[in-house]
């Protein structure tokens, strides 16, 4: 780790010129600015001074520590999870060395799991007495996250077998739990995901975009929700408890839930263009569906959704925002500007993405199997009052 370089106080808090953080980063000062546009750092200016700052205690995060050395790790805990299920590189995405965007075009959801999965065909149709169970045991104003956890919940709790460990065991566990979540939502029906989802939104004309944002969500390497899964799988709990840890990491404004912000801001844009472009140019932050923090530039899986979707209000402001901040827009966007086209619920995306994700799940449950077991027990540094 390099010195950490003479710093600026802003607000009482030490800051780096760009230079400084191109200097520690060891980047080109160009790449500050795409971390900039991604959302990963924010800058700070100061009255009358061009230049911009960057509080330390965020670039510092960026490289994983807090202070001038990193602090090792305790014997079996790991660093960095070794996987062979999906690659990000240079802004493209892989499955099984396969661009998401070409399985997109040619598979259905279910035939990625078995890739993910490295599995025979699988067939993720639900028992219609069980989903009937699913939807009688929770009010109609549940939220459907809680109501997707209910259904894995329940198909756990009616598999004797679900501590079976063994990859045929638990791609079948996979494919009840799934299944289940999907077929057990209301008005679902038909003979794959997509065409369940597309049946309980009411929009057959979405069905073969469905197939497709399934196709393109359904793993993103170690997600907040996929390193929750991995914990759990680590520990050995059987794959609906694997899947239950990422729907519970999912539920959250800031990973599942992020389209809905996504999509309120779109719906913005429809009735008022040109007030959305001015609140989101006089805001502090970038706006919601734009910018992320794995992509050097753009989320390919965005790219892709918007390119086969017709143009909108939504094409405006993603030129206006591109070229006045640079900012790009992500998935949630897409998701967003799907579900706005087809005149979908804002939470439809949530759906969309958690169903999509467990297939990501489960692959990364078999992968952790195979692992030592407990390898995310981490060390606290303690910052407390010391003992006298």
């Amino acid at each position: 780790m390099p010195r950490t370089p003479a710093t600026i106080s802003i607000d009482g808090r030490a800051h780096l010129t760009s230079a400084q953080v191109a200097r520690y980063l060891g980047v080109k000062i160009e790449t500050v600015y795409a971390y900039v546009s991604r959302g990963v750092l924010t800058r700070v200016r100061r009255p009358g001074n061009r230049e911009s700052y960057f509080a330390l205690s965020q670039v510092r995060a960026l490289t994983g520590t807090t202070g001038p050395g990193r602090q090792r790790r305790g014997p079996g805990v790991a660093d960095e999870i070794h996987t062979s299920i999906t690659l990000l590189d240079h802004d493209r995405l892989y499955f099984r060395g396969t661009a998401a965007t070409e399985l997109a075009e040619t598979h259905d959801f279910e035939q990625v799991c078995a890739l993910l999965w490295e599995s025979d065909p699988v067939t993720l149709v639900p028992d219609p007495e069980a989903a009937a169970r699913v939807r009688a045991s929770l009010p109609s104003t549940a939220h459907r996250l809680d109501q997707l956890k209910i259904a894995v919940i329940l198909a756990g709790a009616g598999d004797p077998g679900k501590h079976d460990l063994t990859p045929v065991s638990v791609v079948q566990a996979a494919t009840r739990a799934i299944g289940l979540a999907a077929g057990s939502l209301p008005g679902a029906d038909g003979r794959t995901i997509a065409d369940m989802l597309a049946a309980h939104f009411g929009t057959p004309a979405a069905r073969e975009l469905i197939r497709r944002v399934l196709v393109l969500l359904a793993d993103h390497d170690m997600a907040m929700s996929t390193t929750a899964a991995r914990v759990a799988a680590s520990v050995r709990c059987d794959p609906y408890a694997v899947i239950t840890a990422g729907l519970s990491a999912a539920d959250s404004p800031r990973h599942g839930s992020a389209s809905i912000a996504a999509y309120r801001l779109l719906r913005s844009a429809h009735a008022d263009p040109h007030r959305t472009l001015g609140e989101c140019l006089a805001g502090g932050s970038i706006p919601p569906g734009f910018g992320h923090a794995i992509y050097e530039r753009a989320d390919p899986r965005a790219e892709y959704l918007l390119g086969v979707l017709p143009e909108s209000e939504h094409t405006t402001l993603i030129a206006e925002l591109r070229t006045r901040r640079g900012w790009l827009p992500n998935v949630d966007l897409a998701l967003a500007a799907l579900m706005i086209e087809h005149d979908m619920p804002e939470t439809a995306g949530e759906l969309l993405f958690t169903i999509s994700r467990m297939a990501g799940w489960i692959a990364h449950a078999l992968e952790e199997y195979q692992a030592d077991p407990r390898r995310f027990r981490l060390r606290g540094v303690y910052t407390g009052v010391r003992p006298s």
